[in-house]
């Protein structure tokens, strides 16, 4: 009999275990006919297209996943599986970006209240004027927050470590002169008094001033240039001239003769040599336009193909960080490398954007899905 309840102990342990571990490791909102659904790295569908809309995933670990949904007006949160941690019953949702505390903030009504996403319950039901975001501490997390009788400092367990009874109340980092790690502190204003409080709501007598660093970056170069010029005519093969001033002001020069029938419109040339010896530019590819088809394509320094010329046109895509060349054939478009010049996204669809702020770009396929991409992966269901 012991046995026998071990082993159901061991099986419902290991189903537990299954259930925590089967969830993907990044997941991908992507959208069809005005519906969204989500995607993982490896392009398996986890939720079909069915959702008004559905944002970015934070905390990319599996069991901490969530991203914001949209469906019938209202927001909540989805799992990495596409589970409804809150339902779409919320006019705002947040959540914070790191993996725990596995809450969110709420709002209902104009009012704000807490949410536990590891069960759906609320910490904190949607009656407080203004819930901030959540800091944290070495103890908890905390926010400032406010009721109808003033502004307090809440945990994440919603229990208050400064009573909601003030005329403001905000919660900033301050570094320690000594550690140099972060502390949180908590600021109290009443009237003209000011009160600097630790995460026990203690008065820090001697800490006056609050204050953060920046350290900024300075990028160097090794100062040196270059220029390209295109010479000849396609009859005859073009001469691509490469024009490097070197950091010392020596001037060096490469010329790469280009096969016949073809007109060099642009190229790209990548920094080389050795500091002992200066650093100058060369040729690793270039564009071309047949002169009898019309037909663009991209060429390495020895005239080989590294996209084929079949595109009605090929220009620069700079409007993204890490930039392209964009591909036109027949009204669709795709990116071929800017690094290497050989082909990244074949042309097939009808508009690629960059997204402000990420490496990422959303596409609109010509199949009717549209969804995101980053480096060679495209974020949506294989073409049928």
């Amino acid at each position: 009999m012991r046995s026998l309840l071990f082993l159901l102990l061991l099986l419902v342990t290991s189903s537990i275990t299954i259930a925590q571990d089967d969830a993907p490791e990044r997941v991908y909102p992507y959208a069809y006919d005005g519906q969204w659904g989500l995607i993982d790295q490896y392009l398996n569908v986890h939720l079909e297209p069915s959702l008004d809309s559905i944002g970015f995933f934070r905390a990319q670990r599996s069991n901490f996943a969530r991203g914001l949904a949209w469906d019938n007006g209202k927001v909540g949160l989805l799992n990495a599986r596409g589970e409804w941690l809150t339902r779409p019953r919320w006019e705002a949702v947040f959540s914070p970006y790191r993996a725990e505390p596995f809450i969110a903030r709420v709002q209902r009504k104009g009012r704000w209240g807490l949410v536990d996403l590891s069960n759906g319950d609320f910490i904190i039901r949607p009656r407080l004027k203004q819930l901030n975001r959540f800091y944290g501490g070495e103890q908890s997390h905390y926010a400032a927050a406010a009721t109808k009788n003033g502004y307090g400092v809440v945990r994440a367990d919603g229990s208050w470590v400064v009573p909601p009874e003030n005329d403001s109340t905000w919660i900033s980092l301050h570094v320690d002169d000594e550690t140099y790690n972060d502390i949180l502190v908590m600021i109290i204003r009443n009237g003209d008094t000011e009160l600097v409080l630790d995460e026990n709501g203690t008065v820090i007598e001697d800490l006056q001033e609050l204050w953060l660093e920046e350290i900024a970056e300075d990028w160097v170069t090794d100062g040196s240039s270059y220029k390209i010029e295109y010479m000849g005519s396609p009859e005859a093969g073009m001469t691509i001239q490469v024009n490097t001033t070197m950091a010392n002001g020596d001037p060096y020069t490469e010329e790469v003769k280009a096969p016949v029938g073809y007109r060099v419109m642009d190229g790209v040339a990548h920094q080389t040599g050795e500091w002992s010896t200066g650093y100058y530019y060369s040729l690793v590819y270039y564009v071309v336009q047949e002169v009898s088809t019309g037909q663009f394509g991209i060429f390495n320094r020895e005239g080989q193909t590294l996209t084929r010329v079949d595109f009605d046109h090929i220009v620069r895509e700079e409007r993204t960080k890490l930039p392209f060349w964009r591909l036109e054939k027949d009204g669709l478009i795709g990116y071929s490398r800017y690094s290497f010049g050989t082909i990244l996204y074949p042309a097939r669809f009808h508009s690629i954007e960059p997204i402000r702020g990420y490496t990422m770009l959303w596409m609109e396929r010509a199949d009717g899905y549209a969804g995101y991409a980053e480096g060679e992966i495209i974020y949506l269901p294989l073409e049928r």
